[in-house]
């Protein structure tokens, strides 16, 4: 996110979650963050609002929007750096526009493999065999999802986007589908899925701290991969890549301030041999 040429030409840039076409959620305060030189000045700029923010010692920053109104418009959030010193004032990268970016409900998208089956594939099992056919006839601009590789890139439920192999979660396709054309608001998806992972690895620590429950994963100790063995087994944790916190890590916690309306979670199959009696305490974490 930053160039490595000189430590005060840092690069202005957003968070994972901020590209042209996102969709922002309505009716609440909206966080815009990102990186920028070292004290310097960040102005975040939409819908006739614009607030300030100085970025710390690490160059992070971050602003809260005012509450916004639905809009199907798409419209320009531009991100502008002020430098803190003369020198920095040569960076030419201290201006970021996101185009037609829109406001409505947002929705995290998360779960194993129940989410991840995605509504165009050639994997024939749990599909209806319509998704192909779905997918050609489904054209809805306002309806955009983004997925936490490549780059986070917003996409709109098109016929050339839904069409491609893996585009899209299936049950995230119908959920959004049915919603948008039930309300008429427009439709964030924000996707986080991955196949045969448990809730523990989903969880942030700070929701154990929060519940007072399960001391054992709060005060997990990270186990290398070539030392994890059968010995470090505890429930579904039995492979060294299902330790708790790794898929938040790796998946969310770089959108996680990203403001949404609620979750879509599909996941429990991997938990269900040894969880049955503790699975709802720890979705509550």
């Amino acid at each position: 996110m930053v160039t490595a040429i000189l430590p005060i030409l840092a690069t202005l840039a957003l968070g994972k979650p901020f590209t042209d076409g996102a969709v922002l959620q309505r009716d609440r305060p909206v966080a815009v963050w990102g990186t920028a030189d070292a004290g310097a000045t960040v102005a975040v700029s939409f819908a006739g609002q614009e607030k300030t923010a100085r970025t710390d010692a690490d160059g992070k920053w971050r602003v809260n929007l005012d509450p916004l109104s639905t809009s199907s418009e798409g419209r320009d959030l531009t991100v502008t750096e002020t430098p803190s010193s003369i020198e920095q004032s040569n960076n030419p990268n201290n201006r970021t526009i996101l185009h037609d970016v829109l406001v409505g409900d947002v929705w995290i998208v998360c779960g194993q493999s129940n989410m991840d089956v995605p509504v165009v594939g050639t994997n024939p099992r749990y599909r209806d065999g319509q998704g192909t056919a779905m997918a050609a006839i489904t054209r809805l601009p306002l309806v955009r999802w983004n997925v936490d590789i490549g780059g986070c890139r917003w996409q709109a439920f098109t016929p050339e986007n839904l069409g491609k192999p893996g585009a899209l979660s299936a049950v995230a396709f119908y959920f959004a589908r049915e919603v948008h054309l039930a309300t008429g608001v427009p439709l964030g998806l924000v996707c986080a899925y991955c196949g045969g992972t448990n809730i523990e690895e989903w969880t942030p620590k700070s929701g154990y701290a929060k519940t007072g429950l399960f001391p054992e994963l709060l005060n997990w100790k990270r186990i290398p991969k070539d030392e994890f063995t059968t010995n470090h087994w505890h429930g579904a944790i039995n492979h060294w890549a299902k330790q708790p916190f790794m898929a938040f890590e790796s998946r969310l916690a770089a959108r996680a301030p990203y403001t949404a309306l609620g979750m879509i979670w599909y996941q429990g199959e991997q938990n269900a041999g040894s969880d049955r009696t503790t699975y709802d305490r720890k979705l509550a974490a």
